[in-house]
């Protein structure tokens, strides 16, 4: 699997968490259209966007074929619907995720995954080490909703 590390911005050390790359075009990503997060939330947080585009690699990776759009102001759409970004953060760093299947449905699950909308989790992440305990959550969210 491709990996990078995020480096936090300022005077922040960095942490050791190796963390999906985000997807790249000669990766077969023709699921995420004209979809560009740098373009589309130009003036956001770059750690916001880098958050945003491990989450989207790792999606991508649980399912392949997934369509990716950006919806109203801040929110990435995501289908087959498994996982969404409800919000890519524009005032702080972070984005606010949510993903199918209620927090007790969660092996090892986070402290920030708490109950969100009906039949869903929410989570807000802020940092790489709450963004490296969510990724394998994606894939648990992906099993509950599509059962593959």
């Amino acid at each position: 699997m491709l990996m990078e590390q995020l480096t936090p911005p300022g005077n922040a050390v960095p942490q050791s968490v190796l963390l999906p790359k985000p997807l790249e075009e000669s990766e077969g990503t023709s699921g995420l259209g004209d979809f560009d997060l740098e373009r589309d939330f130009e003036g956001f947080p770059q750690r916001s966007i880098d958050f945003a585009k491990v989450f989207i690699a790792e999606a991508y990776r649980v399912e392949p074929g997934i369509k990716v759009r950006k919806y109203m102001r801040s929110t990435i759409d995501i289908r087959p619907n498994f996982v969404r970004i409800e919000a890519v953060l524009s005032r702080k760093q972070g984005i606010r995720v949510s993903l199918y299947g209620t927090p007790d449905k969660f092996k090892d699950r986070p402290e920030i995954l708490v109950p969100g909308m009906g039949s869903y989790s929410r989570a807000v992440i802020e940092s790489d080490s709450q963004l490296a305990e969510m990724l394998p959550m994606i894939k648990q969210a992906h099993q509950l909703k599509l059962g593959r």
